[in-house]
């Protein structure tokens, strides 16, 4: 039989429990790699998963185990989470979109040095010159950087075409995060701008879940009362699923929290994906470009812009 699908959206599952993870339909599914987006779909088929994986680099582990590195009442600074300050020796991204203007976004190297090694070297191999912003979902993220203009082909100048993830709790989903995407365990030439500002708060995030597991077992004593096990078995795991990663948001500490609060972001990516840059400059434009009509890309997720955005050029410069 047919189950029923949850209310909003059917999957949502942890990041950090390796499973792939989306939102609302227009408003929260991951950034991958592999096909032109991850579909709302029943199941995983037809897209790679989202899942987090640690890198070997030195990156701190995944935030998946946030609650167990210092609790709710640890302050934690560096990365995005302090202020951008521009220091002589940064390393600056410039992001030239066409018919959009200029973003400006300082790099990590201490955070990501394989991911920064990496962009830098695309970026002076000209790689990024007239391709193509080719997802757009307002609220949550913009995409691009494919080789194919559609979220596939392109491989990383690094560690022969593809490397880990490099998480660090000191990088977060914040507004104007600049992060990879990746196909559940390699990043390759993919990037992606958050551009949710103070749209969703982080209690929203939290009550996105609180309605998921409600929902959960709403269908899990519906199934049980119709004694169909499949539907209790199903909706068992994802409650499960659910749970992990409401723990996980609530164990992030509290000037992290707030500080989703006032800026915007989307947290529920934090430990998935390696954040390597902040913006700085140019939040006008990411506001025009996330602002643009988009259809269905093909895959149930209205992301694909009706205009080319195309990127005339990015350089990485020293500050």
């Amino acid at each position: 039989m047919k189950l029923k699908k949850l209310k909003c959206m059917v999957l949502c599952a942890a990041v950090a429990a390796g499973t792939i993870f989306t939102g609302c339909s227009d408003n929260g599914t991951s950034p991958t790699e592999g096909s032109e987006s991850n579909s709302s779909s029943e199941s995983s088929s037809g897209s790679e998963s989202s899942s987090s994986t640690e890198s070997s680099s030195s990156s701190e582990s995944s935030s998946s185990s946030e609650s167990s590195s210092g609790g709710t009442d640890e302050v934690l600074t560096g990365g995005n989470i302090d202020e951008v300050e521009l220091e002589k020796g940064d390393l600056i991204a410039e992001f030239e979109i066409e018919g959009f203007g200029v973003i400006k976004a300082k790099l990590f190297p201490d955070i990501a040095p394989v991911g920064v090694e990496n962009f830098q070297k695309l970026c002076e191999s000209g790689y990024y010159k007239g391709l193509k912003i080719h997802r757009v979902v307002k609220g949550f993220m913009f995409q691009g950087g494919s080789a194919n203009g559609n979220g596939t082909g392109g491989e990383a100048m690094v560690n022969d075409g593809a490397f880990g993830v490099e998480i660090s709790r000191n990088a977060r989903h914040y507004y104007g995060a600049l992060c990879y995407a990746n196909d559940g365990t390699n990043n390759t030439t993919q990037f992606y701008i958050v551009n949710d500002s103070t749209e969703n708060k982080f209690s929203d995030t939290v009550a996105l879940y609180e309605d998921y597991i409600s929902q959960c077992d709403e269908l899990i004593k519906q199934y049980t009362e119709e004694g169909v096990a499949e539907g209790v078995a199903y909706y068992q795991d994802y409650k499960e699923s659910f749970q992990e990663e409401l723990d996980r948001l609530k164990s992030f500490p509290e000037n992290v929290k707030s500080l989703y609060d006032e800026r915007g972001g989307s947290p529920q990516l934090d430990g998935g994906y390696t954040v390597f840059g902040q913006v700085y400059e140019g939040f006008d434009v990411i506001d025009k470009i996330s602002g643009v009509e988009v259809v269905d890309n093909g895959y149930d997720e209205k992301s694909k812009p009706v205009q080319d955005i195309i990127i005339t050029d990015v350089k990485v410069s020293v500050y």
